[in-house]
């Protein structure tokens, strides 16, 4: 069955109970649709048969009339098919899903039906709605899950969330005795895909020289892609403690050798934490500062603005896809296993560097404000190829004595 969306929701009652609207689906001389409730039965949808809106308002209360004397009288206002399937209640539930979240952003409606359309339906169309149980349910959500390419976590909590609304609305609505129970997503375990240090030098290469060679027009945002990407790299930050960042959280503290080090006061979903930089990261807020000075007209920038800003000094939103065209640009959008690299593999690359030079792991969940368990859980697994973890497993070294491996091993010549 083809998607169906519609546009120009008009509640006339108030509280869904009759509400009409239009089928973009409809190109040629589109009628309004009435879809009616009496007295909390079940919904009846009917064509108004105007694509004038006053008329169609008239028509549509005329017919909720019509149906409210019938009810009244105890006739029958419509013939339902013996068996009813899912694709005979999709409809009614699309239009019920749109009148209940119109107030939220454009296009989450959309999306909604969208993946009722793609990844619940199909499975779904053919089962009798009164017969779909928990054994039905589970079958769905591991053929997802044993898929090719099977959808992450969080994109199969939102397919389970819009399953679950539909069966809890199909019991609301008397059309099921009984809400079968909807499982939880089942934990998958991966390594982060994080940017190897080999990898990297493709990266910050390619960012230097990005900004070297910048037209005056697209500079400056070339070199606070630079910096951004090299900070987080080099401090674990999460991406939202990067954004909420200002120049006034910029601190420093010293070492046991007497060294100034850089220390960053953010805020994220562990609450408030003291981020400690390396030393030579220095610089990458030393070239923001200059840049910024530059936007003001040699004005240094106040203590309380976003580090990372337009020129306005609005907070830059995202830097993920610039990030995403950068991992394009020099061939590393996927790690080994296939994985998609994204922004918060800057996170995840910092935390693996951390462990393999040896860093305690409460100081990496501390700097990182995560736990232990999930760095033990999450983390370190997918460096065992770094050559410093080779080194510690295999007890090599550079003046080693065991014997060296040929460039290519004998079945790659």
């Amino acid at each position: 069955m083809t998607s169906k969306s519609f546009d120009d929701f008009r509640d006339l009652s108030g509280d869904g109970a009759l509400v009409i609207y239009l089928r973009k689906d409809v190109s040629s001389n589109p009628v309004y649709q009435a879809r009616i409730r009496v007295k909390g039965g079940k919904y009846i949808r009917r064509s108004t048969k105007h694509s004038k809106v006053t008329d169609a308002i008239k028509a549509a209360w005329s017919i909720h009339e019509s149906l409210s004397d019938k009810i009244a009288k105890g006739e029958t206002t419509t013939r339902k098919p013996d068996v009813i399937l899912f694709p005979h209640i999709k409809d009614d539930w699309v239009v019920h899903m749109r009148a209940r979240t119109s107030g939220r952003k454009p296009g989450y409606a959309d999306g909604q039906e969208r993946m009722l359309e793609l990844h619940i339906a199909p499975f779904f169309d053919d089962i009798p709605i009164d017969q779909i149980s928990e054994a039905h349910i589970n079958r769905w959500l591991q053929s997802k899950v044993d898929s090719d390419q099977p959808p992450a976590n969080s994109t199969l909590k939102k397919h389970l969330a819009i399953l679950k609304n539909i069966l809890h609305w199909l019991c609301r609505e008397r059309r099921i005795d009984r809400e079968p129970e909807v499982p939880q997503v089942p934990k998958r375990i991966n390594p982060r895909p994080d940017i190897p240090r080999d990898e990297w030098r493709k990266v910050w290469k390619y960012l230097d020289r990005n900004v070297k060679k910048s037209p005056a027009y697209v500079r400056r945002k070339r070199l606070y892609l630079q910096n951004y990407c090299l900070i987080l790299y080099n401090s674990g930050m999460r991406v939202g403690e990067a954004r909420d960042l200002r120049w006034a959280d910029i601190a420093t503290t010293k070492n046991t050798l007497g060294e100034e080090q850089l220390t960053l006061n953010v805020r994220g979903k562990t609450g408030r934490r003291t981020v400690v930089m390396r030393g030579y990261t220095f610089r990458y807020f030393e070239r923001l500062w200059k840049q910024r000075t530059i936007d003001l007209g040699g004005k240094e920038p106040d203590k309380s603005e976003y580090l990372f800003c337009h020129p306005d000094g609005r907070p830059i939103h995202s830097f993920k896809n610039a990030f995403r065209r950068v991992l394009e640009e020099t061939g590393l959008l996927y790690d080994s296993t296939g994985a998609n690299r994204v922004i918060y593999s800057l996170r995840h690359s910092y935390i693996n560097n951390a462990i393999a030079n040896g860093v305690d792991v409460y100081l990496i969940a501390s700097n990182c404000g995560t736990s232990v368990q999930m760095i033990e859980q999450f983390y370190g697994k997918s460096r065992v190829r770094d050559p410093r973890n080779v080194d510690a497993i295999t007890g090599s070294s550079a003046d080693s004595k065991l014997p060296k491996l040929d460039q290519k091993l004998p079945w790659q010549k």
